[in-house]
């Protein structure tokens, strides 16, 4: 038998307590912990969302690969035991491994390694990043580690902490079961770093956001269409609030993310790609729909969209797929009027929401 938990419910004035049955200590979760991560990844750490898991690298197999709320990479080191100072050395292996590779050898490393697993498949993980999170690929880096097992030993938190202090982003995540009558409660204690106390780590040069657009830019002066990439940019990202470059595009992105009954919140209403035949393509994401059903299917009698599951961009609770269309010169000026009108409501929409995720938040 392991260690004894006793637990009292604590009533408003002193006096009352009242106790709660003994709970052993158990060990049921070492055999089912990685599932439950994988499936309840909100456990590890607010909004991750998981992209790989055994992923094959030149050092070894991490447990899990995520990004996290910020867009960072998580690599995730996962002991089924009480974890020790070899753990947090394999996790550094992997994580001083990761950070060695360039942006894209990560992008093909977590493309092959996704689809598996219970990991959604991902075949083009700028564009992923780019829908999912709204931010250029660039700031994956600095990358995160998180180390997890039942319990911790103390020379293993010696180092963890150590390497907090001196500017690494590591995480130490412990867990305990514990069996109550017929039930097994899982206990959780997280050791994050102290931000305001730590160093600084360093940072990577960034890629402008000037040099991102320049670039699409040229690619439509090579294409014949440079004047309709400048009308369609111009107009659309005044129904935003930020807007992120990538190879294919740009995605246009609204504050904050809202929550549309789907698996992922959502950040990303549309977008603009340039095709490889010199047309350009306007993409409505399955949150845009959701916020405006009506106008959507009143618009698509004349605009005729296309549709289909979305590559990247998170479904919602009512919403499956992503509205799109294809457009040369002459299409975009007979369309612009109506697709702009979308955007425009869709955009007075998700503030509209947002207040309203604002007012039902706790205390309000």
């Amino acid at each position: 038998m392991g260690d004894e938990v006793r637990l009292w419910v604590l009533g408003d004035k002193p006096e009352d307590a009242a106790p709660i049955e003994s709970m052993d200590q158990t060990d049921e979760p070492e055999r089912v912990l990685e599932d439950i991560l994988v499936r309840h990844r909100d456990m590890l750490l607010p909004d991750l969302q998981l992209v790989g898991r055994q992923t094959l690298t030149r050092v070894g197999n991490p447990d899990l690969l995520g990004v996290d709320a910020e867009g960072r990479l998580v690599v995730v080191e996962l002991k089924r035991d009480k974890l020790t100072r070899k753990a947090v050395a394999q996790l550094l292996n992997y994580g001083s491994h990761l950070d060695s590779l360039s942006d894209q050898e990560v992008v093909a490393l977590i493309e092959r390694g996704s689809g598996s697993h219970g990991i959604e498949a991902i075949a083009d993980f700028e564009d992923w990043y780019s829908d999912r999170v709204g931010r250029p690929l660039e700031t994956l880096r600095p990358l995160r580690m998180v180390l997890v097992g039942l319990g911790a030993d103390e020379e293993a938190r010696r180092i963890v902490e150590f390497l907090q202090n001196h500017g690494v982003r590591i995480d130490l995540l412990t867990f305990h079961g514990f069996s109550h009558g017929e039930t097994t409660i899982l206990a959780m204690k997280a050791e994050a770093p102290d931000d305001g106390n730590r160093r600084a780590p360093p940072s990577r040069p960034a890629v402008s956001e000037e040099d991102l657009l320049r670039s699409l830019r040229e690619r439509a002066e090579d294409g014949g269409v440079a004047a309709l990439w400048d009308d369609a940019f111009r107009d659309m990202r005044q129904h935003s609030d930020t807007h992120y470059a990538k190879k294919s595009g740009i995605t246009f992105c609204c504050s904050p993310h809202l929550d549309l009954g789907g698996a992922t919140r959502v950040r990303a209403p549309f977008s603009l790609n340039l095709e490889h035949d010199g047309r350009i393509r306007i993409t409505y994401f399955p949150g845009a729909v959701h916020l405006c059903p009506d106008d959507f299917a009143q618009a698509d009698n004349e605009t005729h969209f296309s549709r289909q599951p979305p590559s990247n961009a998170p479904t919602t609770g009512t919403v499956s797929e992503e509205w799109f269309i294809v457009l040369d010169e002459e299409g975009w000026h007979w369309h612009q009027e109506r697709l702009l009108y979308l955007c425009d409501r869709v955009s007075e929409a998700w503030k509209t929401a947002a207040m309203g995720d604002a007012d039902s938040e706790p205390g309000r």
